[in-house]
């Protein structure tokens, strides 16, 4: 996803550009299979490429949370895990 954003242009973390993601699928005891995937808002008449897929989002329940560098994401999981 990020080059298909540096191709456009895209500055990742402006106030127009913000990342999404969820678990897909979430990992459960009875399978290994896990996943994340990631959402940005993009224009309508944007056109996917290579493995990125442009769809329609409705939303949903979701909570927000930031962390810089991949060190600190365990902690932000777990603070928002913990209801903080």
């Amino acid at each position: 996803m990020l080059n298909w954003c540096e191709k456009r242009n895209f500055i990742i973390g402006d106030d127009r550009n913000i990342i999404y993601g969820f678990n897909n699928p979430n990992p459960t005891s009875e399978t290994s299979e896990y996943g994340y995937e990631f959402l940005l808002k993009v224009e309508r008449d944007e056109k996917p490429e290579d493995d990125v897929r442009v769809i329609e989002y409705h939303g949903g329940s979701y909570a927000v949370t930031e962390c810089t560098g991949a060190q600190g994401i365990l902690q932000s999981w777990q603070a928002l895990y913990n209801g903080a």
